[in-house]
């Protein structure tokens, strides 16, 4: 696979009926070659094809795949399938599923791959579009581990606490449980460690 903003370049077409490439990774100086299935060539070109997998805004690729889950986000970054996913998620860590095989894969649940020649697999999605299991041939499949938590050392936690009290003599009689409840959030891991800082902020901010 060649990971998603790479830059590449096209430099040589292998046979007649334009269904061989020759892509270089320029980062790596690593060649791949890129072979499209003839049934492929009856709905799309391959410059089509190359279109919608590539892009010349690096920037926003990277504005869309912010916007995705942590899920999409690991997916991506390793190039493979990991149940929860997104069907924008398997767009950019697998390219675009073979058309003649899926012919409207927007509005379909299952999505077949060919690993290489001769294995093929299917990603299956549920009804919210979200990735349900992987089957077939398919040998880099991954369960999502979510990172581990950052736990909040004793300054932070008494630093916590020294907020409440001061914001108590104030008669800011909602602060304490508002600040409490947003440390259960991150320690049960609902939020992250950025999350929890932000919205501590904003809460001390305004009493």
């Amino acid at each position: 696979m060649i990971k998603w903003g790479t830059p590449v370049k096209i430099i040589e077409i292998y046979s007649d009926n334009d269904s061989e490439y020759r892509l270089i990774d320029l980062n790596k100086n690593i060649e791949h070659r890129f072979t499209f299935h003839h049934r492929t060539l009856k709905y799309q070109t391959s410059y089509q094809y190359f279109d919608a997998i590539t892009t010349e805004n690096l920037n926003e690729l990277k504005m869309k795949i912010d916007q995705l889950s942590q899920i999409d986000k690991v997916g991506i970054d390793k190039g493979v399938v990991m149940e929860g996913m997104s069907k924008e998620g398997i767009l950019i860590a697998l390219g675009l599923p073979p058309i003649f095989v899926n012919p409207s894969p927007y509005r379909s649940l299952t999505w077949n791959y060919w690993f290489n020649k001769r294995n093929r697999f299917k990603v299956s999605f549920d009804s919210n579009g979200k990735v349900s299991n992987t089957c077939g041939n398919y040998p880099y499949k991954q369960q999502y581990a979510p990172p581990p938590v950052e736990k909040l050392d004793d300054s932070s936690i008494k630093t916590d606490q020294n907020d409440i009290d001061t914001k108590e003599d104030q008669n800011d009689d909602g602060i304490k449980e508002q600040l409490e409840s947003l440390k259960r959030l991150y320690e049960e891991k609902l939020i992250s460690k950025e999350d929890y800082d932000r919205k501590k902020a904003e809460i001390l901010s305004e009493f």
